[in-house]
């Protein structure tokens, strides 16, 4: 019974401490317009596709290098 009681009472902390660390305080008028500037004023587009290695893979090199490879154990 009091393992359990001890148990609650740092759940009960955790909570409160994570809570009361987490929030954010809001922002001002002039601090969200240099945040928006900054970003703004850089141009640069993202993609909207996932960068990874399947994405820059050229799948008609890549098929062209599977039949290539694939006649010449055929021809041997």
């Amino acid at each position: 019974m009091r393992q359990n009681i001890i148990l609650r009472m740092t759940v009960l902390a955790a909570h409160l401490a994570v809570t009361t660390l987490s929030r954010a305080e809001p922002v001002g008028k002039n601090a969200a317009q240099l945040i928006a500037s900054k970003y703004i004023s850089t141009h640069k587009l993202q993609s909207t596709e996932a960068l990874t290695r399947a994405a820059r893979v050229n799948f008609s090199q890549l098929i062209i290098s599977y039949l290539q490879t694939s006649a010449t154990f055929a021809s041997v």
